[in-house]
């Protein structure tokens, strides 16, 4: 739900895109609510139902709202599930076909390790996704993950909160400065070693995690 809102707000800032926010988590406490919220936050307009509890039909009437006034782009927020609850998939199955997305993207909780590879694998085999937006990735598994989450499904990373990168950055200071003080490695001083580390971390993240065309890190 929180992505949704940045994804949101990064489209319509930097895009010139009109969103429309789609709440069609009906299972979580106050999810609608927290949408809403976002939504306000940066003036972007959402679409709800309060009494409904069906999620297809949710989308499909949040599409025609969006074609009525204008709106350019619809950011579906659908409830969080399991890929081995066989309901919840027929659900996300059937919204898919109701309102056939441009894109698909699948939010994972990077702290979940390998195990994040094993549900974004499944969704990838049952709905098919376009990407993958990996979240808490200053957790000390992210690396695993996100490679792993990369290599089975195909599929490019595409979005990381720009607080974890910085972190990321920071603990890669911390390791070479370890090497550096504990290895006299010939002509590589503590700057050079950070320049080094620089070049080689960032063409990592930009080949090996992201699409060249679309590497985007996104914050509020």
């Amino acid at each position: 739900t929180t992505f949704s809102g940045k994804l949101a707000r990064m489209l319509k800032t930097k895009k010139n895109r009109k969103p429309l926010l789609v709440a069609c988590d009906v299972y979580r406490p106050a999810a609608i609510e927290q949408l809403r919220v976002l939504a306000e936050q940066i003036d972007v307009p959402m679409y709800c139902e309060l009494e409904s509890k069906n999620p297809v039909e949710i989308a499909q009437h949040a599409i025609q709202e969006a074609k009525a006034k204008g709106y350019d782009l619809v950011i579906v927020d659908t409830a969080g599930r399991l890929a081995v609850d066989e309901q919840m998939m027929n659900e996300i199955a059937a919204i898919k076909e109701a309102i056939n997305p441009n894109e698909i993207l699948f939010v994972v909780d990077s702290m979940t390790g390998q195990d994040a590879v094993t549900v974004a694998s499944q969704f990838n085999d049952r709905i098919g996704i376009d990407g993958v937006v990996l979240s808490k990735m200053d957790g000390d598994t992210r690396g695993g993950a996100a490679l792993s989450v990369k290599a089975v499904t195909g599929k490019p990373i595409l979005f990381l909160d720009i607080l974890s990168f910085i972190i990321s950055v920071c603990v890669a200071f911390f390791i070479t400065a370890h090497l550096i003080e504990n290895y006299n490695i010939p002509y590589l001083t503590p700057k050079l070693g950070f320049l080094i580390w620089d070049i080689i971390f960032a063409l990592f993240i930009i080949f090996t995690l992201y699409q060249p065309d679309f590497p985007l890190f996104i914050s509020y």
